[in-house]
């Protein structure tokens, strides 16, 4: 078991986060990765889960839309949340969500995934935005998915390849217009 100190409350008593590990090395792993976290002024927990993210996104961003928009994007990622819902967003990885984007694509359309992509991009983000995880670190993992060097299908699938030349050039000379 490890512990820091992040400071004082305002009672002068210390703020002292703790963390346990099966070896000394998993300790001190975890107390290198909460210093960072407190340095970057961050506040994720274990149990912040993607969940939760949702749900709060929801309630937070969403505010002033329709009833209908909220209940569409709700809708769009109950799939995913009820698959990996319970994963704390700090410990989110590429592999949880391509292999659950992958799963859902079996029996939905492109357009679709394409929206619950989206959507769980936007819920992250929020998340983010309100230091429950740090900055850019899921959606990098996610984009990661979404853009492997092709142009990409939301989940992670192949696309077809995009050179970046207009696609009528055939001599690598772009057409005037």
């Amino acid at each position: 078991m490890g512990a820091i100190s992040l400071g004082w409350r305002p009672d002068g008593t210390r703020i002292r986060r703790k963390v346990t590990g099966r070896t000394k090395t998993d300790v001190r792993e975890k107390l290198k990765r909460l210093r960072v976290e407190a340095d970057a002024g961050l506040k994720t927990s274990a149990s912040y889960t993607l969940a939760k993210a949702v749900d709060d996104w929801a309630a937070e961003a969403l505010d002033g839309l329709a009833a209908k928009t909220v209940r569409s994007h709700v809708d769009l990622l109950r799939p995913v949340t009820m698959l990996i819902g319970q994963i704390p967003l700090r410990d989110l990885t590429a592999h949880d969500v391509r292999r659950t984007l992958n799963k859902l694509a079996e029996t939905r359309s492109t357009r679709t995934m394409a929206s619950t992509h989206n959507v769980l991009v936007h819920a992250i983000r929020h998340a983010e935005a309100n230091d429950h995880s740090s900055k850019g670190a899921v959606i990098a993992k996610i984009t990661a998915i979404a853009h492997p060097g092709r142009c990409p299908l939301p989940w992670g699938g192949d696309g077809p390849q995009h050179s970046g030349q207009h696609p009528l050039d055939l001599t690598g000379i772009r057409p005037a217009h």
